[in-house]
């Protein structure tokens, strides 16, 4: 992914929203900073906080494929990646690790989706018009 700097594009201060991936593992390498998780669980913490970048290092991360098929014993990882330094063009490489398109999971709210569904109406949600973004279900954007 290729990132043109903030200032080029007027959004110096515009990032990503925070989400989740369908995925089931994401590889994420990157050497610059700008992506921000929120711890998982009930560990107290609850802001987003910078993942230091550690070159030839990769960030791996559960997504929300690995949550429903273990049973919810895996977290997604709530994540974003904002503008850090908005003279600076960011380059990340991502590698998602996805189920087959027909694989069945329960979702966090109970109900039976496949994979595709779940892709589908996960990416629907992040695409409508604000104001029907606002009524997905929490589980949709967060994983949760």
């Amino acid at each position: 992914m290729h990132y043109l700097p903030a200032e080029a594009t007027g959004q110096s201060k515009i990032g990503h929203q925070k989400k989740t991936d369908i995925s089931s593992l994401t590889l994420l390498f990157s050497d610059q900073w700008g992506l921000q998780i929120r711890p998982p669980g009930e560990c107290g913490a609850r802001e987003m906080g910078f993942v230091e970048p550690r070159p030839g290092c990769a960030f791996v991360h559960v997504g929300d494929s690995l949550r429903f098929a273990s049973g919810m014993k895996f977290q997604s990882c709530i994540h974003r990646v904002v503008p850090f330094d908005p003279t600076e063009a960011r380059c990340s490489i991502a590698y998602f690790l996805r189920a087959e398109d027909d694989t069945m999971f329960m979702d966090s709210e109970g109900r039976y989706v496949t994979a595709k569904e779940w892709h589908d109406q996960k990416f629907k949600a992040f695409t409508d018009p604000p104001v029907w973004q606002a009524m997905a279900p929490k589980s949709m954007t967060l994983g949760a």
